[in-house]
């Protein structure tokens, strides 16, 4: 009886250590870091604005949620042959939209929230910003860990985006999919960490992201 009281702490105690790790797509966040400094023999990219695409989803508690689009208004990376040395992106905070809303009233009313305090306030801060502070080389070829501070409602947090990066006849393209814990950007509303009398309202606190960037030589 001692012996499965054991193992069974044990296992239990493995399971815990296991959840407490957090995601690995990046919804962990730490400090800010230093930005990667630009290899002076390296080749300047632009993003392609139009070419390149950046959607959300957040979900709740209890069933349900949305999802939508956010666009990447500039950025530059810096390349070496097929490696990223540095690099910065812009996001436009008034171009949030929302997909899965028909109705056009309930669609304003639902991105007119997203955009006042109880979320991004978007009037005082229009822009966000990714910047990078390094570049890990993944397992495979076109794999990297990107690390970078993230910069939302004026509070910048370091994230890891792991990426597929593809360079090639002076066009880069760098995928990636990854989290964040908005409550680390001060964007609580809907929370169960900060509130417990919410019922089935609880929105979670991770917002899912999925990055295509296309970029090519200036």
């Amino acid at each position: 009886m001692k012996k499965v009281l054991l193992t069974t702490l044990s296992a239990a105690t493995i399971m815990l250590v296991l959840s407490s790790c957090g995601s690995k797509n990046g919804s962990e966040a730490g400090d800010a870091q230093n930005a990667a400094t630009a290899d002076s023999t390296a080749k300047e990219y632009a993003v392609i604005a139009d070419q390149t695409t950046l959607s959300w989803a957040a979900t709740k508690k209890v069933g349900g949620g949305h999802n939508g689009n956010i666009n990447v208004s500039s950025g530059t990376l810096n390349i070496a042959g097929t490696e990223i040395k540095a690099g910065k992106f812009e996001v436009d905070m008034k171009s949030i939209s929302v997909a899965d809303i028909t109705d056009p009233k309930k669609n304003a009313d639902f991105v007119g929230h997203m955009m006042a305090d109880d979320f991004f306030s978007v009037e005082k801060y229009q822009t966000s910003t990714f910047e990078i502070s390094s570049v890990e080389k993944g397992a495979t070829a076109d794999s990297a860990n990107v690390k970078g501070n993230l910069t939302i409602k004026g509070i910048t947090k370091n994230i890891n985006i792991p990426a597929k990066v593809t360079v090639a006849d002076n066009k880069a393209d760098v995928s990636a999919k990854f989290s964040i814990d908005r409550t680390e950007w001060e964007i609580k509303y809907g929370s169960g960490k900060f509130f417990t009398d919410l019922g089935d309202k609880v929105i979670n606190d991770n917002i899912d992201f999925t990055l295509s960037l296309k970029a090519a030589v200036k």
